[in-house]
């Protein structure tokens, strides 16, 4: 993410963020581009004071529409982090995050309501919440999610991560690492549907890159639909 211009007025005091109070009175960010997509309408406002942040971001573009209210609690031992985010559309295909070989234009919509504690990345725990996503394939189809809950827990280095939703469930538990995901899915695609995987694979010139010292479980099922 780039901008090349900026109109902040902040109003604060201190040099360090145990003493820093400062105020985002108002902030506009112009020529912004994310994925090498120029991004128009970012409103910023804010605030930090005594290890804590709160921050308002609204993005009015005919790419990307979202209102977000995040915050980050850094007083106690361990951070938390909390957002309320209402995504009016993304256009994932402009992004080019959802590629396809045919000429289709893919946007989604959501709520999220996120409430994570930790420290690193590894020792996260907490939910995410998803409400009413939408997923439109051109102006003729979609596909619609009422709910769906992701849930991490941790004790003594033991993850239990759960994905629910109208679809499916899918949990994983064990002694591993977050930042082992994108390798932990590598595994399962390679296990349970090679031959699909490795025509994916070759499509977007990638390696399978196995998993090394991770002990997790994992259970998957099926949600049937009316």
């Amino acid at each position: 993410i780039t901008s090349t211009g900026f109109d902040l007025i902040i109003d604060g005091e201190g040099f360090d963020l145990e003493t820093m109070r400062a105020e985002i009175v108002s902030g506009l960010l112009f020529d912004t581009r994310i994925r090498q997509k120029n991004i128009q309408n970012i409103e910023i406002t804010g605030a930090i004071e005594e290890k804590a942040i709160e921050t308002n971001i609204i993005i009015d573009d005919s790419i990307i529409g979202i209102t977000l209210y995040g915050g980050i609690n850094m007083q106690d031992e361990v951070n938390t982090y909390m957002a309320n985010a209402n995504i009016k559309h993304i256009n994932l295909s402009e992004l080019d995050i959802w590629k396809t070989q045919i000429d289709t234009n893919i946007t989604i919509g959501t709520t999220i309501n996120a409430n994570i504690h930790g420290n690193n990345l590894d020792e996260l725990y907490g939910n995410v919440i998803f409400e009413n996503t939408k997923i439109q394939i051109n102006e003729t189809d979609s596909f619609s999610l009422s709910n769906m809950a992701i849930t991490a827990r941790e004790l003594d280095s033991y993850k239990n991560v759960t994905l629910d939703c109208d679809l499916l469930h899918f949990g994983t538990k064990g002694y591993f690492r977050y930042s082992d995901f994108g390798r932990i899915t590598q595994r399962i695609f390679n296990l349970y549907i090679p031959d699909n995987y490795n025509i994916f694979l070759a499509e977007n010139n990638t390696r399978y890159s196995p998993t090394t010292n991770t002990d997790a479980e994992f259970e998957f099922t099926l949600q049937l639909l009316d």
